[in-house]
């Protein structure tokens, strides 16, 4: 009702009230024809609205379909199409003969199991170079990479050959993936969890130790944080005080102890001075970053707009968990030229399209269809019997969407993961199999795996030279070098890390502990016994001293 009163509407809205004006005959166009091409699964109100303009004949509609999956009335990807085609409206728009490309278009179908997650944009990136290598680069006109996991995007990206000069997006990269993301977060986790004190504030060392270590501090204070990070593990600090930032004005700023007044201004700021940072660079380099910064830039002054006409205060724990779930579902689109170069783009974007050369990534079951669950409270049975979206019409779209891509193509290469992972799905998609069992053709099976072969253990045999003799002679030259019992049972257990630890001098990285463990029990055990002791030196001691 409000938006009625103001004059704007949703899209719901909107096709509820043209099918209610089309019912009730008031309905009226007067602005030429209109054509509607390459639909497939229609909602009822989509339905009234094209038929509408098909029997007032003010529009037309075209079907973009194949003989293979029409014709067969057990295949999913014609499962809507032949649903209209029996329609006494939509069923005289079909064509007399139904199109054959599938069949009519030979096809060179290649298989590639990848045994990694990741390493299926490495086989994407060969290929195209293959592609342009042979072919040259206008060969890119006609290929796409079709890529079901928006999070792969930017692996994709810097797989590409670097010859590669032309390239368009047509996809969205998820918020939740970015390196802004992952830094907001961790800066909301660290005044979350923060200790104020009277003249200071105490941070925990495992938030310091992420923030310092982000890819976006290190690169503007490198030695700074390089030295923060040093100091806290060689002294095992658990909770760090603020004063520690003091001597760097950035980190200062991102370790403010009086950020959660004002928790946007204290995000806001950091985010510009990060910003600033990226403009010393090429504007290749940190091509995403400059997007999302941009986009959180404008998210974070939005909800501050929000929660300040509102008059609430909005906690650390409150904002992260706002940011968190905008992130998920929000998706940054990008923008190209579409009409030349290689196009990235997902499943759903193709519509329409039609490619020499498809890629696919991810053509694993689960993926290649997405078997995501709907969420909703209504069971299967009652979405049937009232035509709402349900898991069999989901599989039909993701059905015809994929034989509508390939039906025209020349080569497609479908590239799947077998790494097992509770995370990801290992199994290859249904699509393989069918075409392997039902097209004809014949798919060719590759698996690019790492190279492991067994080899024989050859025994490590280190010659006591002079070098060595030097280097055990300061333990009895040099007071600094002392044997203990804990490097003489080290040589005993293991006399290889006895002589990289003593005689090397490599030592293992110092990590924060905030439990108590025998090394440091000992250690504090010979400090405190040196310390009794010191007072009796040169001293003969009885039992009466």
């Amino acid at each position: 009702e409000v938006l009625k009163k103001e004059g704007k509407a949703y899209s719901g809205m909107i096709y509820r009230a043209l099918c209610h004006e089309i019912k009730i005959g008031k309905q009226k166009w007067g602005k030429g024809k209109v054509i509607f091409a390459g639909f497939n699964a229609l909602t009822p109100s989509e339905e009234l609205i094209i038929k509408w303009f098909i029997e007032s004949s003010k529009g037309d509609i075209f079907w973009d379909l194949d003989s293979y999956y029409f014709d067969n009335p057990g295949h999913e990807a014609g499962l809507f199409l032949r649903q209209y085609y029996k329609d006494k409206v939509f069923g005289k728009t079909f064509p007399a003969r139904t199109p054959g490309h599938f069949k009519d278009v030979k096809k060179e179908i290649k298989a590639i199991a990848s045994s990694q997650y990741s390493g299926q944009t490495k086989i994407a990136g060969n290929i195209i170079h293959s592609l342009i290598r042979d072919q040259g680069e206008n060969e890119t006109d006609n290929t796409v990479v079709v890529i079901p996991d928006e999070s792969l995007l930017s692996q994709v990206l810097y797989s590409l050959p670097a010859s590669l000069s032309k390239l368009n997006i047509t996809m969205g990269y998820p918020l939740a993936n970015s390196s802004f993301y992952s830094l907001i977060d961790m800066l909301l986790e660290l005044q979350e969890n923060r200790r104020p004190g009277k003249n200071k504030t105490w941070y925990n060392y495992q938030q310091v130790l992420s923030i310092l270590n982000h890819n976006f501090i290190s690169g503007i204070c490198k030695d700074n944080a390089g030295e923060i990070i040093r100091r806290i593990e060689h002294n095992n600090i658990i909770y760090v005080p603020s004063e520690f930032f003091d001597e760097d004005a950035f980190l200062s700023a991102v370790f403010d102890p009086h950020a959660s007044v004002d928790l946007f201004g204290y995000l806001v700021d950091i985010l510009i001075q990060i910003r600033r940072s990226f403009d010393s660079f090429d504007d290749k380099k940190f091509f995403f970053e400059k997007e999302f910064s941009i986009v959180f830039y404008k998210l974070l002054e939005r909800l501050n707009e929000i929660f300040t006409e509102k008059k609430v205060s909005v906690s650390p724990v409150i904002l992260r968990r706002i940011i968190k779930n905008y992130s998920q579902l929000e998706k940054i689109p990008f923008s190209g030229e579409p009409l030349e170069g290689l196009q990235i783009m997902g499943l759903m974007e193709t519509r329409n399209l039609d490619f020499k050369n498809v890629i696919i990534l991810c053509a694993n079951e689960g993926q290649l269809p997405n078997t995501g669950s709907l969420r909703s409270f209504i069971p299967y049975n009652i979405r049937k019997a009232f035509r709402l979206p349900n898991p069999d019409s989901q599989d039909a779209i993701y059905s015809y969407l994929y034989y509508r891509l390939v039906q025209r193509s020349s080569n497609v290469f479908m590239i799947y993961n077998t790494e097992e992972s509770y995370a990801r799905p290992s199994e290859p998609s249904r699509y393989i199999y069918q075409l392997r069992f039902e097209s004809g053709y014949r798919v060719q099976q590759f698996s690019m795996a790492l190279d492991i072969s067994v080899s024989d253990t050859k025994s490590i045999v280190i010659k006591k030279d002079d070098f060595i003799f030097t280097r055990l002679a300061r333990f009895y030259q040099d007071k600094k070098y002392k044997f203990s019992p804990s490097s003489l049972n080290v040589y005993l257990s293991c006399p290889l890390s006895f002589y990289y630890r003593n005689i090397l001098d490599v030592r293992e990285e110092e990590e924060v502990s905030e439990d108590l463990d025998a090394a440091k029990f000992g250690n504090i055990l010979h400090h405190t016994m040196e310390d009794l002791y010191k007072p009796f030196v040169g001293m003969v001691l009885n039992a009466d001293s």
